[in-house]
């Protein structure tokens, strides 16, 4: 991927890779897997393409005892042709996260303040 993203960013990004699940305005589930978080969006890997700024509604686990339920606005979307896919392409995601409790957003800030801090144990240079 070749773009200027990461300057842009408002909110520090962890890797984070479990499941999620997307419903999307039809109500249809699609499963997906994560690849980062932050405190303002995740970045998913999905098996079917969703609509460029569509609001979708996320479960998210992993982060807390009980899953994170939330709304999402998809602001970007990357096709990448894939092998193992059945349809031969996945779709690299980016989605926002909005109408989310502020108990959620607390929670996955704690989160990925822990997951960097995992990631940058004895390689001090990653903090830069």
């Amino acid at each position: 991927m070749n773009w200027d993203s990461e300057e842009r960013r408002s909110f520090t990004r962890a890797k984070f890779p479990c499941e999620i699940s997307i419903s999307d305005s039809k109500k249809d589930i699609i499963s997906a897997h994560t690849e980062d978080i932050s405190a303002g969006g995740i970045r998913a890997i999905v098996k079917e393409k969703l609509g460029l700024n569509s609001i979708i509604e996320l479960c998210i686990h992993g982060i807390e005892k009980t899953p994170i339920v939330c709304q999402g606005r998809v602001r970007w979307i990357f096709k990448k042709k894939h092998s193992f896919s059945s349809g031969g392409f996945l779709y690299d995601t980016g989605i926002e996260f909005c109408r989310m409790k502020k108990k959620d957003i607390a929670a996955i800030k704690r989160f990925v303040v822990s997951r960097i801090s995992e990631e940058t144990k004895g390689n001090p240079k990653k903090l830069s």
